[in-house]
C-alpha cells in the first residue's frame, strides 16, 4: 500500500471531521484475502449501526442460502410463504420482485407514527395489518423499498420459525463465529452507551445511541429485514469477505444476484444487491461494473469488486448530530471510494 493512499484518505477524512461531516470513520480494504488498507479517524467507537447494510450482509444472504436449499421460489408469490397476505396486493407480488425493485410498493412510510401509539407487544401484528393495505403501484423504473426488504424479513422467520435475530445468531453469527455483531431487541440499550457511534440529536428521541437510527424499525422493537444490524469494523468487512468468498466459489446461484437483474432503464440491482450506477456510485465513479454492495443511510458501505478481488467496508456516522447535507457527504464516500480504486490499480 502506498504512502500516498495512506495521505489521501488522511487528509479527506480529518477535513470531513473538521467540517462536523460526522465525529467517526473507519475503513478496511481487503484485497484477495489480505488487508491492503485499514484505518480508524475521529471518535474510536467500536459499534456502528449499520442500517441498510443489514441487507446486503444478512437479508440477502438468507435469502440465496433459502434459494439454494429450494426453501425459496423466486418466481412464487408472497402469500404462499404468508399466508395472511392473500387476497391482498402484498400478498400478489413474486419473491423475485422484492429483490430487483420492481415490486411497486413504496421506498419508505411512516409506520412508527401509528405504532408509537400502541404498546410495544401490539407493534409487529399492527404492521402487519398496514401492509395490507400496501398496494403495488408498477413504475417504469426501480423504487428501492424498505417495505420489500421487511417482506423478506418475514418470509424468512416464517420459513425458520423464529424470530429473526435468533435467526441472524443461529445462521451466519455461529458459521463465522462473530460475537460483536447483533440486532438490539426491544429497546434495551446495552450497558457502555458509549462504545456506540451516535447517530442522530433528535427532536423525540433526544441523542440517538446504542439503538437502531430508524424509526420504523425503532419502533417495532429493533429486528427487521431492512435494517437493525449493529457491528464492528473487523466483523462487517468479515461479513464483506463471505459475500466475495460466496461469488468466488462457483455458485451460480449467488452470482445470480450479485448480476445485473434489471435494465439500465429500470436501475442498477441485482438481485438484493446495489450494482454500480453511472458515472457516479456510492463506490465511486473507477469501481468496476462487475461489482455489487450496499450502503447505508448512516454512513455505512460495503462494496465487492469482483474484478480486483476487493472488499471495501466503510464505517461512519454522518447523521449525527444531523442528517442534512447528506449529498455532500454521499461525494465525500465515492471519492474515498475512487482514492483506494487507484491505489489499488498502481495510478
Amino acid at each position: 500500500m502506498s504512502s500516498l493512499l495512506k495521505k489521501q484518505i488522511s487528509e479527506k477524512v480529518n477535513r470531513s471531521l473538521d467540517q462536523g461531516v460526522m465525529t467517526a470513520c473507519q475503513i478496511k480494504v481487503v484485497q484477495g484475502g489480505k488487508v491492503f488498507y485499514e484505518g480508524k479517524f475521529g471518535k474510536d467507537y467500536r459499534y456502528f449501526d449499520l442500517a441498510s447494510v443489514t441487507k446486503g450482509i444478512f437479508t440477502t444472504p438468507l435469502i440465496i442460502e433459502l434459494v439454494e436449499k429450494k426453501k425459496l421460489d423466486l418466481n412464487s408469490r408472497v402469500e404462499k410463504y404468508l399466508p395472511g397476505f392473500k387476497g391482498h396486493d402484498v400478498g400478489k407480488i413474486q419473491i423475485r420482485s422484492l429483490l430487483d425493485q420492481t415490486s411497486g410498493l413504496q421506498w419508505w412510510r411512516p409506520f412508527y407514527k401509528k405504532l408509537n401509539k400502541i404498546p410495544v407487544s401490539q407493534r409487529e401484528g399492527e404492521l402487519k395489518k398496514l401492509f395490507l393495505k400496501e398496494k403495488a403501484k408498477k413504475s417504469a423504473t426501480c423504487v428501492y423499498s424498505d417495505l420489500g426488504f421487511i417482506v423478506l424479513g418475514w418470509i424468512i422467520e416464517e420459513i425458520y420459525q423464529l424470530p429473526l435475530d435468533l435467526v441472524f445468531k443461529k445462521t451466519l453469527a455461529k458459521k463465522l463465529k462473530l460475537k460483536n455483531t447483533f440486532f438490539i431487541r426491544h429497546f434495551k440499550t446495552r450497558k457502555n452507551k458509549n462504545l456506540f457511534a451516535p447517530t442522530e440529536k433528535t427532536k423525540d428521541r433526544g441523542i440517538v445511541q446504542g439503538e437502531v437510527h430508524d424509526d420504523n424499525c425503532w419502533s417495532w422493537g429493533g429486528v427487521s429485514g431492512h435494517t437493525g444490524l449493529f457491528s464492528t469494523l473487523k466483523e462487517t468487512s468479515q461479513l464483506a469477505e463471505m459475500l466475495r468468498k460466496n461469488y468466488n466459489s462457483g455458485s451460480k446461484t449467488f452470482k445470480k444476484f450479485a448480476q445485473r437483474a434489471v435494465s439500465k432503464k429500470k436501475g442498477d440491482w441485482g438481485l438484493g444487491f446495489y450494482i454500480p450506477s453511472r458515472p457516479l456510485s456510492t463506490g465511486g465513479t473507477l469501481i468496476s461494473t462487475e461489482s455489487f454492495g450496499f450502503p447505508g443511510f448512516t454512513g455505512t458501505s460495503i462494496w465487492v469488486d469482483t474484478k480486483r478481488d476487493v472488499t471495501v467496508t466503510i464505517l461512519s456516522n454522518w447523521t449525527f448530530p444531523h442528517i442534512k447535507n447528506i449529498r455532500l457527504r454521499r461525494v465525500i464516500r465515492a471519492e474515498l471510494h475512487d482514492m483506494i480504486w487507484e491505489a489499488l490499480d498502481g495510478r
